[in-house]
């Protein structure tokens, strides 16, 4: 299969990197938001587009696409359209149905190495053998259930704390990775430099139009876990408080 880069149509939800990718075509919405059904399918029968991309877990927002019927726009148009679907922090982690939403291709990725990127180290091949091992063990519907159970209760503490998810519809909300937004007059840098150097606790910052504006967490795999999601939170609070933060009643 191939996918000209002149005939790429693509949609994203306001993916930093989107506008890397040679298109005819962007359809876009504000950092945080998610398109509908209705929009997507809109959009496809509009522009018959021979190749659709979308985003299905946004890492610098923490938005989950929804793509359900997505897939059947596309095979319904009297000419052929792929759907190419990026699920990188989403795979393992978060519900994916390849073969019942009709992705034509699907990619993820682990790491890429530190150095020199373009070959793989072999101990990252044997780490991603070891990681789908696990869930195969554990069975895969299971681990997207802890994931889930993991994000709602991490959720849940990061609202008793006062502090506000950007994502504020839950359905909407990746189960893997959280982007919490920085309360007023807080060093937002500082509290990852504090969290790492004391807690050895990796905070990511907010990329393009979220630079300083939120944090991003991530849970996933092992770290999925309710007292992992306790701990990052404790870690964040301290972090806070030492520059004179304090929860509004």
């Amino acid at each position: 299969m191939e996918l000209r880069r002149e005939s790429l149509h693509h949609l994203c939800s306001g993916w930093p990197h989107g506008p890397r990718v040679s298109s005819d075509l962007r359809v876009d919405k504000p950092w945080g938001k998610v398109f509908t059904k209705d929009e997507i399918i809109e959009a496809i029968n509009k522009h018959q587009p021979d190749t659709v991309w979308i985003c299905y877990a946004e890492t610098s927002t923490g938005t989950r696409q929804p793509l359900e019927g997505i897939g059947a726009a596309c095979r319904a148009l009297d000419k052929e359209c792929l759907l190419l679907v990026d699920t990188v922090t989403a795979i393992g982690g978060v519900e994916c149905k390849v073969d019942e939403w009709l992705f034509d291709a699907c990619y993820a990725e682990d790491k890429a190495p530190r150095v020199y990127h373009h070959t793989a180290p072999i101990s990252m091949i044997y780490a991603l053998r070891e990681a789908l091992t696990l869930i195969a063990e554990e069975g895969l519907e299971k681990v997207w259930e802890r994931h889930t159970n993991t994000a709602e209760y991490f959720w849940k503490l990061v609202e008793d704390l006062g502090l506000e998810m950007l994502v504020t519809n839950k359905n909407e909300r990746l189960p893997s990775l959280h982007t919490i937004r920085i309360p007023p007059n807080v060093d937002g840098g500082a509290v990852i430099k504090y969290c790492r150097e004391k807690f050895r606790i990796e905070v990511g910052s907010g990329l393009g139009e979220l630079s300083g504006k939120v944090f991003r967490v991530g849970l996933m795999g092992y770290n999925s876990r309710p007292e992992v999601a306790l701990q990052v939170v404790a870690a964040l609070k301290e972090a806070m408080e030492v520059q004179g933060w304090k929860k509004l009643n």
